[in-house]
């Protein structure tokens, strides 16, 4: 697997939440749900219809979903990416202000052997590593940074957008995602589809990957202190301690379990944590802003995970690491 600290190398602070598909041959559904949650109450007045429009985005080319509640901004341009979702005033995703109107065609990323960051929720296949049966990311290629083509697929009481990606000759894979809202709720649906585009069998699994904007909101040059996630253990986990640390310090104090509940306290420490979760969600809640957000998967039960996880965390930072001498050195990505 790539040196993580590189995969997220960017003028920010960023969580990575990754629920994951199990492995499947040809054809794989996914289903992702966000509902959103604060202090504020609804007032029970009757809603408007939902909406779909064209946009700029940060110099992007988009399409915004809206309704009384939120407002998602697709760019259909970087690799079909739900770039922002904002609730009320409050943005939720992680945008890479390095990036913020650019756009690198993966063929030109890929000359360089540089992945480009841009942020926002998006889809990556799985098992990563090097050889055949990996995906050698994150990397620009077709499935990270290749055009989606956009259509809407409803308008009125329900809003749903379909992006359709290229296939990718390394993989063999093609993408297909729809993100729709209703006029009457907050709650964001998602359905994804990958296809066999190649003429031979192939075996992948695929993980939804959303990145979490965890820099203050007070002051975006530091991170937010108030910052947690959550998910439930599996009783019968595979891990020892419920969890897994993959990468990054085994004790790190970020992480914790409290009857049967993983619990993540954003520090500035990089880290990858794997989690055979198998009830379905996961929180996240930023308690400076008083702002959070649930997203629900479905958990195959008997299905083949890779590594065994269905829920993954990554969080960029410090790290401790060997320099040309073989001396410790701290290295930071701001």
């Amino acid at each position: 697997m790539r040196n993580l600290f590189e995969r997220n190398h960017a003028s920010g602070f960023a969580l990575e939440l990754r629920p994951l598909c199990p492995r499947i041959g040809v054809l794989l559904g996914a289903a992702v749900c966000f509902t959103f949650f604060s202090f504020a109450v609804d007032s029970g007045a009757p809603h408007a219809p939902c909406r779909i429009q064209p946009a700029t985005f940060d110099g992007w080319k988009a399409e915004e979903l809206t309704n009384d509640w939120v407002q998602l901004t697709i760019v259909p341009q970087l690799g079909g990416r739900l770039m922002q979702v904002q609730f009320g005033e409050h943005r939720y995703l992680f945008v890479n202000p390095h990036y913020e109107g650019k756009y690198f065609p993966p063929a030109d990323s890929m000359k360089q052997r540089e992945w480009i960051n841009y942020g926002g929720d998006k889809v990556w296949p799985l098992p990563e590593g090097h050889g055949e049966r990996y995906w050698p990311g994150p990397i620009s290629d077709a499935l990270d940074d290749g055009e989606y083509q956009l259509s809407a697929v409803s308008r009125g009481s329900s809003c749903a957008l379909r992006l359709q990606g290229p296939a990718d000759p390394a993989t063999g894979l093609q993408y297909s995602r729809e993100i729709s809202i209703d006029s009457d709720s907050p709650q964001i649906s998602f359905h994804a589809v990958m296809k066999n585009a190649a003429e031979h069998p192939i075996r992948w699994s695929m993980q939804s990957v959303t990145q979490y904007d965890t820099a203050d909101s007070r002051n975006p040059d530091t991170y937010n202190h108030d910052f947690w996630a959550f998910a439930p253990v599996n009783s019968r986990s595979a891990y020892i301690d419920g969890y897994r640390v993959r990468n990054g310090l085994a004790d790190d104090p970020s992480y914790a379990v409290h009857d049967r509940l993983f619990t993540l306290h954003w520090l500035y420490l990089e880290n990858e944590v794997w989690l055979d979760s198998d009830v379905g969600w996961i929180g996240v809640v930023d308690d400076s802003t008083k702002y959070g957000m649930i997203e629900t998967f479905r958990y195959f039960a008997g299905a083949e995970y890779p590594g065994k996880a269905s829920v993954i965390f990554y969080k960029n930072g410090a790290a401790l690491e060997l320099d040309g001498s073989g001396q410790p050195m701290l290295r930071s990505n701001n």
